[in-house]
């Protein structure tokens, strides 16, 4: 593929899609991979999505309403299973990242951007060029969820407590960026294009 992929990942509440608005703002295509996986699941010329209907051998026909996967029955069939969640993950990362390809290959910017929560455990981040971590203290995603979600603020504490290290997000990653409250994040993001431009990776 000729086109730069850059993965960013990040915690909840770290303002991930702020910091892909500011890549794009650059010239980036920014691929959302949430939204990637809801459309393959949408219904294609009146009948199952190929998603879907891979979705619907494996896990049984339960799994559709209509012509598209009930989420909360697939839900309950796989998060007391690891396994089956494990194969469920197996099943649309596969789909999401073939189409992730497509979607950055097809556009006529110059790098585009997948946004990925499970940059990593996906395995993603190996069809990157490199990737980024947007990072946001504590206390600022634990704000931002609760605005966004609506949910408790112990409930945004638990969530960000069950998700991999910040720590260890930066230290998988080529780059990260701060995007805590007030933090220049545009002057980040052209450091970043500037030092991949002068590693001759975009032009």
């Amino acid at each position: 593929m000729d086109k730069i992929l850059i993965g960013i990942c990040g915690r909840s509440g770290a303002g991930k899609s702020y910091v892909c608005s500011v890549f794009s703002s650059f010239g980036g295509c920014h691929i959302d991979t949430d939204k990637v996986y809801h459309r393959l699941l949408e219904p294609v010329d009146g009948e199952l999505s190929p998603c879907a209907r891979s979705l619907a051998q494996e896990f049984g026909d339960g799994v559709i309403e209509g012509l598209t996967v009930d989420r909360k029955a697939l839900g309950d069939v796989v998060f007391s299973d690891r396994d089956r969640l494990e194969r469920l993950n197996e099943i649309t990362h596969a789909y999401i990242l073939k189409e992730t390809l497509r979607i950055a290959e097809e556009s006529a910017s110059p790098f585009a951007l997948v946004d990925a929560p499970v940059l990593f455990e996906s395995g993603f981040d190996k069809k990157c060029d490199f990737t980024v971590c947007v990072v946001a203290d504590d206390e600022t995603c634990v704000k931002r969820i609760v605005k966004r979600d609506g949910v408790s603020e112990e409930a945004a504490r638990r969530r960000l407590a069950s998700q991999i290290p910040v720590e260890e997000l930066i230290a998988k990653c080529d780059y990260s960026i701060d995007n805590s409250e007030n933090a220049d994040v545009k002057d980040a993001v052209a450091e970043i294009l500037i030092d991949i431009v002068n590693k001759g990776l975009v032009k």
